[in-house]
């Protein structure tokens, strides 16, 4: 039988595959780093406890602090972690347009369009649903009581509330006008938002009271109201108006003709951000009170990211974490490596940002160490 020879491949071949692989390896990890991943989060994945978390970047991705874990959504998965960076609670899912609304420790994950929706908190799920029409918005407060505003045949739409364990304690229609939102504040009272031909409107109930407790009206676009310690702040197209405990017009800060680029509704203050120009140019941070009173400003440049908790706003910029009293008076700093798409707030030092494939925990030092 003929001995069927190996032929040798000679070394020139093999460093050229070698080169062309790690040539491979480097722009990879190049792309990653980009994009703000942080390579020392690999040791999660491995099921180390650590204060960082990953998850995939996908187009339809919600991410948030929740209590002193996380929390990610994305068209296919629920995740929730604990403080230590351990997985608590993960849901396979399937939404078309995912949501996440988070208060506290308490978060809703939805499909805006669709009927499903879960209540979870960083332990795990609380309750589920599916709803008769499709959601158009869904809150959950610092006590679990969930507010979802659906279409209704024959209204605008309705707004179901249901309490921590996931029962249905009330519904309120809208009417001809078309609903965007319900919220709560603690367990009885119900602020909706609705819009119809002569503008926008705000409604005011206790749950355990049909009738109408207060309302306001704008003949403008209203983007958003919240609950806030001394009332209710509601957000415009060129202003705030800030309503009492008894929904009367308490005060209002005009935008003075800026463009309004976000914004945080806070228990006692709202952070504002607004610039000269819609795109590009510093922006001007803003805290305005329950009364409507400017408390402080700041003028910044590459804005990433800001939160504000209780009297303390934390600001993300150009790799620079700074944390500021409500005179934007800077008592914390620290920096960070990659981009920060989120910024959230853990304590007067402490701050979650979220990257585009991680979230890092960066806790700050006092000026001056």
């Amino acid at each position: 039988m003929e001995e069927k020879k190996k032929k040798k491949i000679g070394i020139v071949p093999i460093i050229a595959a070698v080169l062309a692989i790690l040539a491979i390896i480097g722009v990879a990890a190049f792309a990653l780093f980009r994009s703000g991943f942080d390579f020392g989060l690999i040791g999660s994945m491995r099921g180390e406890n650590t204060s960082e978390y990953l998850y995939e970047n996908t187009s339809k991705i919600s991410k948030s602090a929740l209590g002193k874990g996380f929390a990610v959504l994305t068209g296919t998965e629920v995740h929730a972690y604990n403080e230590k960076g351990e997985e608590t609670y993960l849901s396979f899912i399937v939404f078309d347009e995912p949501v996440l609304s988070v208060s506290g420790g308490c978060a809703v994950a939805y499909d805006e369009g669709g009927r499903s929706l879960i209540s979870f908190t960083e332990r795990g799920e609380s309750w589920r649903a599916e709803t008769e029409g499709a959601i158009v918005s869904a809150f959950v407060n610092s006590d679990g009581y969930l507010a979802v505003a659906t279409d209704e045949a024959g209204y605008g739409g309705s707004v179901t509330v249901y309490n921590p364990s996931g029962r249905a304690l009330y519904k309120w229609y809208s009417g001809a006008n078309y609903i965007v939102s319900g919220k709560m504040r603690g367990k009885t009272d119900l602020m909706t938002l609705s819009i119809g031909k002569s503008g926008s409107s705000l409604r005011f109930y206790r749950i355990d009271d049909e009738a109408e407790q207060g309302s306001f009206t704008s003949t403008g676009v209203i983007l958003d109201a919240g609950f806030n310690a001394s009332g209710v702040t509601v957000v415009t197209q060129d202003k705030l108006v800030l309503l009492g405990r008894n929904y009367g017009k308490r005060g209002e800060y005009d935008f003075a003709g800026k463009h309004l680029d976000g914004y945080t509704i806070g228990e006692s203050f709202t952070l504002l951000v607004l610039s000269d120009y819609a795109v590009g140019g510093a922006r001007e941070l803003v805290l305005v009170d329950a009364d409507g009173t400017q408390a402080g400003s700041l003028t910044i440049s590459d804005l990433e990211g800001w939160a504000i908790s209780g009297r303390t706003v934390a600001v993300a910029a150009a790799g620079r974490l700074d944390f500021y009293n409500v005179r934007f008076e800077r008592s914390y700093s620290a920096e960070y490596n990659g981009v920060c798409d989120r910024l959230c707030l853990r304590d007067e030092n402490t701050a979650i940002i979220c990257g585009d494939y991680s979230a890092r925990v960066v806790s700050a030092t006092r000026k001056g160490e």
